[in-house]
């Protein structure tokens, strides 16, 4: 129980802390405190890597942002675990390794798992490359779907 409390106080600390970061005063956080027994909170509210079953609608995405994201179908989700999300979620979305894709069409309940990675170039790599269109350098959510319903 000790260590449920410390691991949610380190939880909050550390969601009020980013919540005041911004790109005048970035927040710095070391690789170490995304380690458990700490959370990363994901876009879903909940940390990356807990399984839960989402309602979403499957939209282009190239409505939402221009050409970044044309042609790439992403998810809107509208609920996870049956509790409505107060504002809708994008995420890209994968199959997870040993699931076949599914064709997956309108709206969707599917059971996975928020995760994330770091992709994208640093402006500064172009100081010893020549440019290539990319985005900058950024962290990136999606849901790693284990089963379609």
């Amino acid at each position: 129980m000790k260590n449920l409390f410390r691991t949610a106080s380190a939880s909050v600390a550390f969601i009020w802390f980013i919540s005041f970061a911004s790109a005048a005063n970035p927040l710095r956080v070391s690789v170490d405190a995304l380690e458990a027994p700490n959370m990363v909170i994901g876009k879903l509210g909940l940390p990356l890597g807990k399984v839960v079953t989402i309602e979403a609608d499957m939209i282009d995405g190239g409505r939402l942002s221009g050409k970044a994201l044309e042609g790439v179908t992403l998810l809107e989700v509208r609920s996870v675990d049956g509790q409505s999300v107060r504002e809708p979620c994008f995420l890209r979305f994968n199959w997870f390794d040993t699931v076949p894709p599914a064709p997956l069409l309108g709206r969707v309940r599917l059971v996975g798992y928020e995760t994330g990675v770091f992709t994208g170039v640093p402006a500064e790599a172009f100081d010893y490359i020549p440019p290539v269109a990319s985005q900058g350098f950024h962290f990136e959510s999606a849901f790693v779907v284990l089963k379609a319903l």
